[in-house]
């Protein structure tokens, strides 16, 4: 676990009792607090632009209910939001921690402001929001109008006490002992095979081994997040659903990550298929988005599309199955459709890797 991560599974234990202690009306001002101290002692520059963005986010809604045009500036403060979580990318030395959670939480006030689905926040409610620690680092992606629900009906139960800590526990296990114990076997084995192997295959083999990897860590960091929040009277939305057991791209993508997926779903794919009239367009979009907040690179672009192109694929499937009424027993369909929803995933990196390096050679050439 890297040194930040551990910093804030601390802080995180640190606030629950912290949470209870106070004064109800203060409570989550204290954890809001040990937040920004553990992200300050971190990294500065992160501290003072989450603080920034969160003002910059508080003044635009704000501004944005008394203005006739209101989503001029609602879009110029998304523009301005987002354009520092992109540069932050690209520019060499500039990286920051916790940025791609607090933007997406910041865009969807802002998108829900426009809507008129939410009413301009108060700067402490929302730095409350940001600022809460147990999804700060690896999220979930909650959102603003279910937590501030959940803060107005929190009460003490000392079954939540017990069920948030086996969460939590059980979530650190797995993002520690499990990757140490059996992916890193796993990964071993895999490296030490894929030198007998044609070059494509070996990298489709590594690659499948990074997705469990991946899956155990985000998925044990999460059920963490849920566990301590749950252990401070606080409900948080599941992120990861058994994705793995998913009989089709559609339905993995509804499994996975589900709070990013949910957000692009809302903030992404659905406006642009609305304003444009083309699923396809929309959907494509969306998973490159997903792409591009991992990283701002090529290959999380390519990587996108090329989900998008196996969504868009196993949708013209079903429905061509559905036409000549063609069925697959459910025993079969249970192994074989996560079978190939697991091998499409993971191709994704030796496929890309592959028209990069036949591209850049046609240039060359």
């Amino acid at each position: 676990m890297a040194a930040e991560t551990l910093l804030f599974v601390l802080a995180a234990l640190l606030a629950v009792p912290l949470a209870w202690a106070l004064p109800r009306a203060l409570a989550f001002d204290g954890v809001a607090a040990v937040g920004l101290i553990v992200l300050a002692g971190i990294s500065p520059v992160s501290a003072a632009w989450l603080v920034l963005s969160v003002m910059i986010t508080t003044a635009a809604a704000h501004l944005a209910e008394r203005m006739r045009h209101r989503g001029i500036v609602l879009a110029c403060a998304t523009t301005l939001i987002a354009g520092v979580l992109l540069a932050s990318r690209v520019v060499h030395g500039w990286g920051m921690i916790t940025m791609a959670y607090a933007t997406l939480r910041n865009l969807h006030v802002l998108a829900e402001v426009w809507m008129r689905h939410l009413r301009a926040p108060r700067l402490r409610a929302m730095l409350r929001y940001q600022l809460f620690v147990p999804v700060m680092i690896v999220g979930p992606i909650n959102l603003m109008p279910s937590f501030e629900r959940e803060l107005a009906l929190r009460r003490f139960h000392r079954e939540d006490l017990a069920v948030g800590a086996e969460r939590a526990l059980i979530g650190l296990a797995m993002a520690t002992v499990l990757i140490s114990k059996g992916v890193l076997a796993i990964g071993f084995w895999a490296v030490a095979l894929s030198y007998h192997l044609p070059p494509f295959a070996a990298e489709w083999l590594l690659s499948a081994v990074d997705w469990v990897r991946i899956y155990c860590v985000f998925a044990g960091l999460s059920s963490f997040a849920i566990g301590v929040a749950r252990m401070m009277g606080i409900r948080i939305a599941e992120n990861f659903d058994r994705p793995f057991v998913s009989r089709s791209l559609m339905e993995f993508w509804t499994r996975w990550h589900i709070s990013l997926s949910n957000w692009c779903r809302d903030y992404v794919f659905r406006p642009l298929t609305a304003a444009t009239r083309q699923p396809v367009l929309g959907l494509a979009a969306a998973m490159v988005a997903i792409g591009l907040w991992h990283d701002t690179s090529f290959y999380y672009i390519a990587w996108g599309l090329w989900q998008a192109a196996g969504i868009a694929l196993n949708r013209m499937l079903i429905g061509q199955a559905r036409r000549l009424r063609m069925t697959v027993p459910s025993r079969m369909a249970a192994v074989l459709g996560p079978l190939a929803v697991f091998a499409w995933l993971s191709l994704a990196r030796p496929v890309v890797h592959l028209l990069a390096r036949h591209g850049l050679a046609f240039l060359l050439h």
